[in-house]
């Protein structure tokens, strides 16, 4: 019992900890969990949940009073949960774990967003702003193009509720048309923790219309003598200025068909031309918004009435040129009861919708054969599913053709299915339609919008919405059950068009469901799905249709195993698709389809004997920033308890089901595994992995955006530097791919021995500490020929050559190349200065290390040489508890390198960046200058090469982002590798 009362005693005091280190900044809650690492003395280990590439402190103490630090801490979290392993002393321990704010303040949303178009001209400017400790007001500073820089002593800045402000007044534009527009946003939070964020967007194109247009409804046509009643749209005529008094003979438009326009006048029939553009800004029912050319004119002077008979055109016909983009010109429309619009709401950003759906709750059905047997009587206790979607809107043609378009909608899904249902007959398998909406409902809950103006062409679309419920059943004898499962997600679906490529966006997050357990009675096996089809389609007239619909299957599948394990599956899909309404999406045919599996879940329901999984974790491949999903399924007699391991680490406070990753980073990459628990019995699942990619990477490489930053030393740590780190310069480095990991000694002899059967010749080629580390010892010229090598062997063309004339490309000897022998966007090759510190800083600028301004072995392989071990020659921002190599690798004789990936990534997914090798760049050696540069190349001669990034063997003050080193290109050390690029252009 004394052993057993120690333990609790000991738990006790490690479950109080928890609470203790609750943090009210980051809500830490720490768990307490067995050490099932056998090769390693400890016996507990300490767990908490972690955000990816954030830095930890653990502090313990005995007392309450007196705390330190553990050893190792603090450091960075190199995935989604983090532990600190330790053996009960005999005597009660108290942990703290705190997350430390070293990050500086975030842009939570913006707008315009970076890479924005259609952007007006006059428009505001507006960031939220976040950070754990504030924001420090005084240091923000805001650059719009060539605005100037603003600080929040300017009127023209606000800050309130962490929204950060431009107020343009619209008296002088952002910029010129269809120009690009560069903001920088410095700022820095309490802590003194700052941050440079960088963006750009396009603006709004100088309209370019038809000359030969006449626009319905215009002050033009009014004056021509055009009669506009008092009707909702013919506000949208008040844009142009005050409605002018008709200077011409009275006539209206009455009939707007397929084929026609008809118009009654009093007097004198208005001069209207064929070949001339015609186009309606007052509507008075959906079916008056046209954009035409009048192909034919007839008078019918004895009952005064002239018919134009038309064509539809698309609007790129219309307008040559033409931005639009949801603003304060934007309007929507709603109709009566007799189909017309009756009235116009005022909308700003997005385009906000009631609810839409629909209920069935309490509602029954029957299915039957052709015969008319009942097959299935379904009672549904709830079945309701509802979209409340806000709609995102941009498009931009430039000469004549369609360039850009954006249509997403956001929004918040609620659902239910909760069923009763009995099968009757044996050997029976039928589908129909339980229900449908009916073509009155689609156009209740149609709506139609006035996006905006191109010139004086006004630009309508429509969104709406279709459902369908339809159930398929199959049995061999009898079945009656009840089950279902509740839930609320947040969804974002459609497209971005970039001509001619085509993007699809799709993001979801789902939470675990609220699952109602399966009760029932069965003699044989049976099925029964109920699919539920929603969809919502976007129409820009004049233009093509995008349609998205969510299909989650309210379905459940039985089967019946040879131990009488009955199960239930749910699944859901989401489909995308872009419909061709019209001409201006013709390259796209035929029409891209996408099809993406949302989530499929098992779920146990009862007669299963043994645990065991039905359903296996399965690996996945996601896009960054988008959600992942595991689930599985077991069979048992008794409940079953769950707990999900990251890397062999368990998980706190994941222990159900599934297992939701939402807005997945590089540092969630990993495996993943449950362990279950149920009536005695434990089982593991199969390990399944997490793999990031962003959209159209290639293979484990990472896309680093187009942008600004801010280069060289923002500290003035290095005052003694031969390569001078000074001074801070501005330089916009075009997007690009970088290999994730530097190149290993496994990919270095896999290119290598192709390319010596291939042609090529090497002085000296590479060595390696084993397969999965780094390569090394190779020269620079060794290293371009093997970038060379590289794009051959996967059918690229290569970058490097031996002259200007770009003929012969570099296979042999040691060539001094230049840079305009170089193909810069075609091929891998090193990467230049400029792209290699843009890549290292991971996006956030002014600091040390792209994790913050310290440094430690936890966060990289260096040789450490703190200021409390050396203090003539340590460097305070080395905080790591002892002197020298890193202990886990300086075994066997140098070199002591680590494998590629150790260490957790940067905030673009790149791996050692900092420490392993240092890694060779294009660039000859040379001083900066202080003009802003755009895709610097360094300078076009030398006797030195660049390499950047610190090693295994280098001290503190080499291992900054802002350190700079040059060796000959002929120079071989252990302590040099590389990685190589590739132009997102290629």
């Amino acid at each position: 019992m004394k052993p057993f009362l120690q333990t609790s005693r000991l738990l006790l005091c490690l479950l109080l900890s928890a609470v203790v280190s609750a943090s009210a900044q980051t809500n830490i809650s720490p768990a307490i969990f067995p050490d099932e690492d056998t090769l390693t003395p400890e016996t507990l280990r300490l767990v908490w949940s972690s955000s990816p590439g954030l830095r930890y402190e653990v502090k313990q103490s005995t007392n309450l009073q007196v705390w330190t630090t553990a050893s190792g801490f603090p450091t960075n979290a190199n995935g989604p949960a983090q532990q600190f392993p330790f053996s009960p002393s005999g005597k009660s321990r108290f942990f703290q774990v705190r997350q430390l704010d070293e990050q500086p303040p975030v842009v939570v949303s913006q707008y315009p967003t970076a890479g924005g178009f259609a952007v007006p001209r006059f428009s505001n400017l507006t960031l939220q702003l976040s950070d754990a400790t504030g924001i420090n007001t005084n240091s923000i500073r805001l650059t719009v193009g060539t605005l100037g820089t603003f600080a929040l002593t300017n009127a023209q800045l606000t800050f309130s509720n962490n929204f950060l402000t431009f107020i343009n007044g619209g008296s002088i534009p952002l910029g010129g048309w269809g120009s690009n527009v560069t903001a920088t946003l410095i700022m820095a939070d309490t802590l003194g923790y700052s941050v440079t964020n960088i963006w750009s967007f396009t603006l709004e194109v100088q309209p370019v219309v038809a000359t030969n247009l006449f626009v319905f409804g215009s002050p033009q046509a009014q004056r021509t003598g055009q009669q506009v009643g008092n009707i909702p749209t013919r506000e949208l005529a008040q844009h142009f200025g005050p409605i002018p008094m008709g200077a011409g003979d009275p006539w209206t438009l009455e009939l707007v068909a397929s084929n026609r326009l008809e118009l009654s006048y009093t007097n004198t029939a208005p001069g209207f031309a064929t070949n001339t553009y015609v186009c309606n800004l007052t509507p008075v029912r959906p079916e008056d918004i046209f954009n035409r050319k009048i192909i034919g004119i007839s008078d019918n002077l004895g009952i005064k009435r002239l018919t134009l008979f038309t064509v539809e055109v698309p609007l790129t016909e219309i307008s040559t040129n033409a931005s639009v983009t949801i603003t304060g010109d934007s309007r929507l429309l709603t109709t009566g009861t007799n189909g017309a619009f009756v009235q116009m709401l005022s909308i700003s950003g997005t385009i906000p919708f009631p609810r839409i759906g629909y209920s069935l709750d309490g509602a029954s059905f029957t299915l039957k054969n052709t015969s008319g047997f009942n097959v299935v009587s379904l009672a549904l206790e709830e079945e309701h599913w509802w979209l409340t979607p806000k709609l995102q809107v941009s498009m931009e043609i430039y000469s004549g053709s369609l360039q850009r378009f954006e249509a997403i909608a956001k929004g918040n899904i609620e659902s239910a299915s909760i069923w009763n249902a009995n099968f009757l007959l044996a050997g029976i398998a039928y589908t129909n339609t339980l229900f449908e909406l009916s073509e009155a409902q689609k156009l209740k809950l149609k709506k139609w919008m006035l996006l905006g103006y191109v010139g004086p062409v006004p630009v309508f679309a429509s969104l709406g919405f279709d459902l369908q419920l339809k159930g398929r059943a199959e049995v061999n004898t009898t079945l009656s059950f009840r089950a279902g499962k509740r839930e609320t997600s947040d969804a974002a679906f459609g497209l971005t068009y970039t001509k001619p490529n085509v993007q699809w966006v799709n993001t979801f997050n789902f939470p675990p469901p609220e699952v109602i357990p399966f009760t029932g009675s069965i003699n044989s096996a049976g099925s029964l799905k109920v699919s539920l089809e929603p969809a919502v389609e976007f129409l820009v007239y004049g233009l093509a249709g995008v349609s998205a619909g969510i299909t989650p299957s309210g379905g459940v599948v039985f089967e019946v195993g040879t131990e009488q394990c009955l199960s239930g599956r749910f699944e859901a899909d989401v489909s995308l698709g872009l419909g061709l309404a019209g001409p201006a999406f013709e390259l796209l045919n035929p029409k891209p389809e996408l099809s993406l599996p949302l989530w499929q879940d098992k779920l146990p329901l009862f007669g299963c004997t043994n645990l065991a999984f039905t359903q296996q974790p399965q690996s996945q491949t996601v896009p960054l920033g988008s959600s992942a999903y595991f689930f599985c399924t077991v069979s048992s007699d008794a409940t079953p308890g769950y707990q999900w391991y990251f890397n062999n680490v368990p998980m706190p406070g994941q222990t159900a089901r599934t297992l939701p990753i939402p807005s997945v980073k590089y540092g969630h990459e990993g495996n993943y595994q449950v362990r279950v628990t149920a009536g005695g019995q434990t089982t593991n699942s199969a390990v399944a992995t997490l793999t990031v990619v962003s959209s159209n990477t290639p293979p484990n490489m990472a896309l680093i955006p187009a942008g600004s930053f801010k280069m060289g030393d923002a500290l003035n740590d290095n005052a003694f530097s031969g390569d001078a780190e000074t001074p801070l310069h501005s330089v916009y480095v075009s997007a690009f791919y970088m290999d994730r990991y530097e190149v290993s000694k496994a990919m270095w002899d896999e290119v290598y021995n192709w390319a010596i059967t291939n042609g090529y010749s090497f002085e000296f080629g590479a060595a390696g500490k084993a397969n999965n580390h780094p390569a090394h010892t190779m020269t620079w010229y060794d290293a371009v020929k093997w970038c060379n090598a590289r794009s051959e062997k996967e059918g690229l063309t290569p970058a490097y050559y031996t002259s200007a004339g770009q003929t012969v490309v570099y296979r042999g000897g040691q060539i001094n190349v230049e840079n305009n022998w170089v193909k810069w966007n075609i091929g891998y090759r090193l990467p230049t200065e400029a792209e290699w510190e843009k890549a290292a800083r991971g996006g956030v600028g002014g600091r040390r290390f792209p994790w913050g301004n310290t440094i430690n072995q936890s966060q990289a392989n260096y040789l450490a040489n703190p200021i409390t071990a050396d203090p003539l020659y340590g460097y305070a921002y080395d905080v790591n508890p002892t002197q020298g190599y890193h202990p886990t690798f300086a075994t066997g004789g140098p070199p002591y390198t680590s494998p590629v990936g150790y260490f957790a990534p940067n905030g673009y997914g790149l791996y050692d960046i900092i420490g392993n090798l240092g890694e060779w760049c294009w660039d000859y050696a040379g001083n900066y200058g202080s003009a802003p540069q755009t895709d610097p190349r360094g300078p076009v001669s030398g006797l030195y090469r660049m390499y950047r990034g610190g090693s295994w063997s280098n001290v503190t003050i080499n291992s900054r982002t802002a350190s700079r080193t040059d060796f000959q290109p002929s120079e071989r050390s252990s302590f040099r590798g590389f990685r190589s690029v590739l132009s997102t252009g290629r």
